[in-house]
């Protein structure tokens, strides 16, 4: 029988909500294979998916290089048109 052992499957009915997503993130990221596990992952966090690409002008040239192409940002839980910082989390000159 293949999933999660009977031993784990046990403990785990008897963990706190808050302590059952961490062991189920844990689970996604130690097992991850790619796609399929990002896309698990996702819906397990509920986040939005997104294929935004991050532009790689303005890096050093030796760490564009790195990559093959523009990384990109797969998934988020909001977007801003306009970023705003409240003033007040800025101390004063």
């Amino acid at each position: 029988m293949q999933g999660v052992p009977v031993a784990f499957s046990s403990r785990r009915a008897q963990l706190p909500a808050a302590r059952i997503e961490i062991a189920t993130t844990l689970e996604i990221l130690e097992g991850f294979d790619g796609l399929p596990s990002l896309k698990r992952l996702q819906a397990h966090l509920n986040l939005d998916p997104e294929n935004a690409p991050i532009s790689r002008r303005g890096w050093k040239e030796a760490n564009r290089d790195l990559l093959a192409a523009d990384p990109a940002i797969t998934a988020s839980t909001l977007i801003l048109d306009t970023p705003t910082v409240p003033h007040d989390w800025f101390p004063s000159h």
